[in-house]
């Protein structure tokens, strides 16, 4: 379905009184004056069955649902996933619309649920690759021993009391360490 849907004509055969009332009920139970419960399926029966949508233009999308829904309003959620599920044509493509992969689904749970740690590893309590110029081989130093330096090669290094050096990378371009690697996971 395409991201807005204006509300459908009236039904035929429906009068215009009988049309306003069933508005009204729906508005009720989107948006209730009262605090009494919300009834999701009678949401979903006035809008699938009797065919009633509130005025105006809405995001009548799976997306627009899951956002409704994750920011609280889930009379509102039921409202816009009943027009999804109606918009692209009910049981032929609607329930599949509604039943599609939402990928911030999963990005949300890792955040919320996994709580990644930053972690700040100490001068001294890591070593890093550097080649230096003057040897075959790499060799690996303390952070505690590796300054920043600015020169025309990229990762330069100057390494206390040997001289500036290169850290090497891997294929993201992060420095090779010993032990802890940027972006990856460690069990504590």
């Amino acid at each position: 379905g395409s991201e807005f849907s204006e509300a459908p004509p009236p039904a035929p055969g429906g009068s215009s009184s009988q049309i306003q009332k069933a508005v009204c009920e729906l508005v009720e139970l989107v948006r209730p004056t009262n605090s009494s419960s919300t009834a999701f399926q009678e949401i979903g029966d006035k809008v699938v069955d009797e065919n009633v949508r509130l005025p105006g233009s809405f995001g009548a999308s799976f997306t627009g649902a899951l956002d409704a829904i994750r920011s609280g309003d889930w009379a509102l959620g039921a409202y816009l996933a009943a027009c999804c599920y109606c918009d692209n044509g009910r049981e032929s493509g609607g329930a599949a619309s509604l039943s599609a992969v939402d990928d911030r689904c999963a990005s949300t749970l890792w955040l919320e649920v996994a709580q990644p740690v930053v972690l700040e590893v100490p001068q001294g309590q890591e070593r890093l690759c550097v080649r230096l110029d003057h040897l075959d081989d790499p060799v690996w130093f303390g952070t505690d021993a590796l300054r920043s330096v600015v020169v025309s090669k990229k990762n330069a290094v100057l390494v206390k009391d040997v001289g500036i050096g290169y850290l090497l990378v891997n294929k993201e371009g992060d420095p090779i360490a010993e032990q802890f690697t940027v972006g990856s996971t460690l069990e504590l």
